[in-house]
């Protein structure tokens, strides 16, 4: 009689395989996501998107870069990894980007989202929206994600709020969808 793994056992490796499928989404980006100028503002959440970030921060001189990270390790590696960029930060929340007084900061001009594999849709569909918030109207925006990733959930509501979605990279499990932000509720339209 073979022992069947109890639900925490098969949640645990459910984690792992999305956990897996992030580490494959996350080097798909770098090819895809140009900044429009070197004054872009970049927002990049997801906390295998380290590497994306070195690169863009690169091309963004007299912009600004902020990644968003969900656990404090990854937190610490990417604050290390970006320290030499004095445009670039790491934050762990996007209410961090509001000013000292509480107040939004100005619009963010173009972002990336890698659907965190630890998370479920309705959380993912707030913070979704909770990104959306701090974007000008038409910036570009980035999502990735994979089959693991609630995918087609997923980006019907990212269609739903940025659509048409051209899709950049459909290979198996890895997909990339852009679309473009219709202004944030955060920020006024210019």
């Amino acid at each position: 009689m073979t022992r069947q793994k109890g639900r925490g056992a098969r949640e645990q490796n459910r984690a792992d395989r999305r956990n897996e499928y992030a580490t494959l989404v996350a080097p798909h980006f770098k090819g895809l996501v140009v900044p429009e100028s070197p004054a872009d503002r970049i927002i990049l959440f997801g906390d295998e998107l380290v590497d994306l970030a070195v690169h863009l921060a690169r091309q963004i001189p007299d912009g600004q870069l902020v990644l968003i990270t969900s656990e404090y390790d990854r937190w610490q590696a990417a604050s290390e990894a970006l320290a030499q960029f004095a445009q670039a930060s790491v934050l762990q929340e996007l209410d961090e980007l509001r000013d000292p007084d509480g107040f939004p900061t100005e619009p963010w001009s173009l972002a990336v989202m890698l659907v965190p594999f630890q998370l479920g849709s309705k959380t993912v569909l707030d913070l979704m929206r909770n990104l959306f918030g701090w974007l000008r109207a038409g910036s570009p925006i980035y999502l990735g994600g994979s089959r693991m990733h609630e995918w087609q959930i997923t980006s019907e509501r990212f269609s739903a709020m940025a659509g048409p979605l051209t899709m950049l990279y459909n290979g198996d499990p890895v997909r990339i969808a852009k679309g473009m932000a219709r202004g944030g509720s955060l920020v006024s339209a210019e």
